[in-house]
């Protein structure tokens, strides 16, 4: 965890993913994470913002070029509230919440069963799961971390992008039955992103735990 300081800015009261981009890149100007990451990182050359939304889509917001001619790709997070957690996006497309509707229009629905509830604390069984949209922790990205800015307490965390995913495949049924506010939904214009918020220890302590894996066999 790096401390760094931060303005602050107004948050919206719905959520959209073209604005949200569109805010995010504010916001990383805002709080020169440029600068930040020449202070991290030992031989950096160029800190360049990627403004294409394709490459946005893929988890690239910003690409740190070293002397050595290698580059860091950064998926950056902005969070305008502190509750001592991260917030791992587990659907970044569930239409109908909280129930899952074969009737949607979107054509990846027409093959799903027939609605069924899903609790706040209960995993999304099979097949009904391949009708929702993966989050970004799922995602095959060309990302290698992901900085998560906490503004309020003008915290800045690096995630090394594997680990997370390793240790998101290994916890989430854990974290989702034992997060004190379980599934975590935010609304967009025509369907809502579902979250785990994780405690910063506990997610530390995870991807510990996956950077010193050993083989007991």
């Amino acid at each position: 965890m790096l401390q760094f300081s931060l303005p602050g800015l107004e948050g919206h009261d719905y959520h959209d993913f073209t604005e949200s981009l569109q805010w995010a890149e504010v916001d990383s100007n805002l709080l020169q994470l440029g600068i930040f990451y020449r202070s991290c990182f030992p031989g950096v050359v160029g800190v360049s913002k990627v403004v294409d939304p394709r490459l946005q889509r893929q988890g690239v917001d910003t690409v740190v070029e070293l002397q050595s001619g290698k580059q860091i790709y950064f998926d950056e997070k902005i969070r305008r509230q502190d509750y001592g957690d991260i917030l791992l996006e587990e659907y970044s497309v569930w239409p109908g919440y909280p129930r899952i509707d074969p009737k949607e229009s979107n054509a990846a629905f027409l093959d799903c069963p027939e609605p069924i509830e899903v609790g706040v604390y209960e995993l999304v069984p099979e097949p009904y799961d391949r009708c929702l949209t993966l989050g970004w922790v799922n995602g095959v990205k060309v990302t290698d971390y992901i900085t998560y800015v906490v503004k309020p307490s003008k915290k800045v965390y690096f995630l090394p992008f594997l680990l997370l995913q390793r240790a998101w495949g290994k916890y989430y049924s854990l974290w989702l039955r034992s997060s004190p506010r379980g599934r975590l939904p935010a609304q967009n214009r025509t369907y809502v992103t579902t979250n785990i918020p994780v405690p910063v220890e506990v997610l530390y302590h995870a991807l510990f735990e996956e950077a010193n894996w050993v083989d007991e066999d």
